[in-house]
């Protein structure tokens, strides 16, 4: 069940992936060339955006609070087992429709691993001999502001 629905997961976001290369607009266009509900017409001042965004990201996983994680974990009780895990990965955005006023309607699909030599943390701290991994895989609809705008 859990292998089928991982495989629902992938197939959809490659799907997505597929649909977001041969959108109906050019390679060359802007954010602005994206289908805009806002009436023809209307003069509005449009933030300059890109339709395709990637992040890439990667960091040392926590089981301290928001707080202690900003602060490095300078905070963390006493010479206690740490749990030394790591994180990297990566999305791609594809801004699919302008709502206007600088709101975009689009669809984000990313893959990131988990690794360490923790199998389990805090209660009760289990250590492996070699690396363990867990990866993960998304997709989603988003709704984003690109808030820069600019002046004429």
């Amino acid at each position: 069940m859990r292998q089928g629905i991982a495989r629902a997961v992938f197939s959809v976001g490659i799907a997505v992936l597929v649909l977001a290369a041969f959108a109906p607009y050019g390679a060359h266009s802007v954010a602005a060339d994206l289908p805009s509900p806002v009436p023809f017409g209307v003069e509005q001042s449009e933030p300059i955006s890109s339709p395709n965004s990637i992040l890439v990201f990667a960091g040392r996983l926590s089981t301290q609070n928001l707080g202690e994680t900003f602060l490095f974990n300078l905070g963390a009780p006493g010479p206690g087992p740490n749990y030394d895990n790591y994180i990297f990965g990566a999305a791609y955005d594809r801004d699919l429709f302008n709502l206007g006023h600088g709101f975009y309607f689009g669809v984000e699909v990313g893959i990131a691993d988990r690794f360490g030599n923790y199998s389990q943390c805090c209660q009760p701290v289990i250590k492996s001999n070699s690396i363990v991994e867990s990866a993960e895989l998304w997709t989603g609809p988003q709704i984003r502001l690109a808030a820069a705008s600019r002046s004429d």
